[in-house]
């Protein structure tokens, strides 16, 4: 994957002139079930696809690891990882009832990292709500019991009412 990294910042580099002009500037490059973009991550922006791995990597990020095999080594263990952390993701989201629309990893310019993704429900019954709907039936259930004895109070008392009436008469 070192020559994947690489050829992604050089077709960036190779576009220095309009980089100076924008930090926002996206190259793309798939492979093997990676999306790496060269790219300043920006909230609601989504890069890639469901069907890989997607990888913002700050130009200036990618700069250092291009000038530094020992970094883009240790980068590149970790895109392994995500791949089964976003395979994971999925499976969690999916329990709960939603579905995955996109999500994908960012490396700032420091290269920190972090996590991005968009969800929307499903039509589906989840685990939670069938734990939500368990728990009202046995508030409603808890409920129908204390009316019944407060019933049963109301007779008992009207009973011990009656009878002290009759004992006294």
């Amino acid at each position: 994957m070192a020559m994947e990294i690489s050829n992604v910042y050089s077709s960036y580099a190779g576009n220095s002139a309009y980089a100076a002009k924008s930090n926002n500037q996206k190259k793309t490059m798939e492979n093997n079930g990676f999306t790496f973009v060269a790219a300043n991550y920006q909230k609601g922006m989504r890069y890639g696809t469901m069907a890989t791995t997607n990888i913002a990597i700050s130009p200036q990020f990618l700069k250092k690891m291009a000038d530094n095999p020992e970094l883009e080594k240790e980068y590149k263990s970790y895109f392994e990882g995500m791949r089964k952390l976003d395979q994971e993701n999925i499976r969690i989201h999916e329990a709960r009832g939603r579905r995955m629309v996109a999500q994908g990893w960012a490396i700032d310019k420091n290269g920190g990292i972090s996590r991005w993704g968009i969800s929307e429900p499903t039509n589906k019954r989840h685990y939670g709500q069938e734990m939500t709907d368990y728990a009202n039936k046995i508030r409603e259930q808890k409920l129908e019991k204390k009316q019944e004895q407060a019933k049963i109070e109301e007779k008992h008392q009207a009973n011990v009412t009656g009878l002290n009436m009759d004992l006294k008469a």
